[in-house]
C-alpha cells in the first residue's frame, strides 16, 4: 500500500489503512453504519491534521456489528479550502470466536492465526500490487498472550514491557548482520484509559502497512495508559523525539492527541469521536 504520509510515529502507532493496502479503485461514497443494537462504548471516527499541511484532514469512519466488533473501516482525505476529497476502498474485518481473523479490501487480504487465542502468525495471501504477497510474520507471546517477538524473513523485533504491560521498547534487528535497524522507546505513561479497549478482538493495531507491524505492534489489549514520549532510533542513533499531549473525556479516554516532532516542531492533531462511553 502507498500510505498517506503524516509521520513515522503517527502512521506507525496510532493511525495507515487509508489506502491500507490498496490504491486500486476509489470509493467516492463510503457508507457508515451506526450499530442498531450495540450501544456500548465505541469509537465512531478519527480525524488527523498536521501542522504545515493546511486544511488537509484524514478521516477514519468505523462500522460495528451488533456485538460491538468493528466490521468495516472507511477512509477519506479532504481539504476544506479546495473542496478536494478522496475516498478509498472499504476495509472489511472478520472475526471468529470474538477474535479478529482477517482484514480484506480491494485486491488485498491479511490473515491472522492463533494458538489458544494468542496471535502466532500474520500472512498476506492476496495482494494485487504484489508488494506483500506471501509475506508472513511469526509471533511469540508471553504467558499473558501478549506479543514479545515478531520475526519475518529479514528481521527480528523484540518487545519489552513494564510491570503494567505497557510497551516501553521495540527493537528491530537484522537477522543476517545482527545489527540494530530501528528502535522505539516509549515512556511517561499517563495512567489513563487506552483506546485499545474499544477495538474488540484486536491483538494489535492493524491500521498500518504489514511490514511496519514489526516495528510498531503497539496496539495491545490491557495497556494501563498512553505514552507521553517516544524516542526513535535508526541504526542505533537517536533520530527524533516525539512529545505526546492528550485531552480526555470525563471518563478518562483520550479524545484529542497532539504529537510534536521535537526536530521539526511540526504537530499532528488527532481527534477521536466516542459514543456510549459515559
Amino acid at each position: 500500500m502507498k500510505k498517506i504520509t503524516i509521520s513515522v510515529f503517527l502512521l506507525s502507532m496510532i493511525l495507515v489503512v487509508a489506502c491500507k493496502k490498496s490504491e486500486i479503485d476509489a470509493n467516492p461514497n463510503p457508507q457508515v453504519t451506526i450499530p442498531k443494537t450495540f450501544n456500548g462504548c465505541r469509537i465512531l471516527q478519527e480525524t488527523t491534521t498536521e501542522t504545515g499541511i493546511p486544511n488537509l484532514i484524514l478521516t477514519y469512519l468505523y462500522s460495528f456489528n451488533d456485538d460491538g466488533y468493528i466490521t468495516q473501516i472507511n477512509t477519506k482525505t479532504s481539504n476544506s479550502t479546495t473542496n478536494f476529497m478522496q475516498s478509498f476502498p472499504s476495509v472489511n474485518l472478520s472475526y471468529k470466536d470474538g477474535i479478529l481473523v482477517s482484514l480484506e479490501t480491494t485486491g488485498y487480504k491479511e490473515q491472522y492465526e492463533y494458538t489458544d487465542e494468542a496471535l502466532t502468525r500474520i500472512s498476506v495471501p492476496i495482494d494485487a500490487n504484489l508488494k506483500y504477497l506471501n509475506y508472513e510474520i511469526k509471533i511469540d507471546n508471553d504467558a499473558n498472550k501478549r506479543i514479545i517477538k515478531m520475526t519475518d524473513k529479514n528481521n527480528i523485533s523484540d518487545i519489552k514491557r513494564d510491570v503494567n504491560g505497557n510497551i516501553i521498547e521495540v527493537k528491530l534487528t537484522n537477522i543476517s548482520t545482527k545489527e540494530e535497524v530501528e528502535r522505539l522507546e516509549l515512556s511517561d505513561y499517563d495512567g489513563k484509559k487506552s483506546l485499545s479497549s474499544l477495538f474488540k478482538g484486536w491483538r494489535f493495531y492493524v491500521k498500518n502497512d504489514v511490514d511496519r507491524y514489526m516495528v510498531n505492534p503497539f496496539f495491545s489489549a490491557g495497556l494501563s495508559g498512553n505514552p507521553r514520549q517516544i524516542k526513535q532510533y535508526i541504526g542505533g542513533k537517536l533520530e527524533t523525539t516525539y512529545m505526546l499531549t492528550y485531552e480526555y473525556s470525563k471518563n478518562d479516554f483520550p479524545i484529542k492527541l497532539n504529537i510534536t516532532n521535537q526536530n521539526t516542531q511540526k504537530t499532528e492533531t488527532l481527534n477521536y469521536s466516542l459514543a456510549g462511553c459515559d
